[in-house]
């Protein structure tokens, strides 16, 4: 987050920084578009801007097409079912794993 996010790329392109993720100040990268197009235009070819959070394959073609990023971030993640062995049920420890099918759909979303 910064009060000026345009100000803010610029200094961080001066630093020698050659990419920058973000979702534009948002909770989610779609929501994020409009300050995302900017920073890609501000940007200018000097970094690449790279949008993430919640890209799925029902949204990143559309975020791609109105912010024109050329990289997206997204973990294309799954709940992963805890193993009862490990004790993860018991404690609430649901972590989440990359979804092969995700990916496809994140894949085909673009193709």
């Amino acid at each position: 987050m910064a009060r000026d996010p345009l100000r803010a790329l610029d200094t961080i392109i001066g630093l020698g920084v050659d990419q920058l993720l973000t979702s534009g100040q948002r909770a989610t990268a779609e929501e994020g578009m409009q300050l995302i197009k900017q920073l890609v235009d501000r940007a200018d070819n000097r970094l690449t801007v790279m949008a993430g959070a919640g890209i799925n394959g029902l949204n990143v073609r559309r975020i791609v097409q109105a912010t024109q990023v050329r990289e997206v971030h997204a973990s294309a993640s799954v709940p992963r079912m805890p193993e009862i062995a490990t004790g993860e049920a018991r404690f609430g420890n649901h972590s989440r794993v990359t979804s092969v099918q995700r990916v496809r759909e994140l894949i085909a979303a673009m193709s």
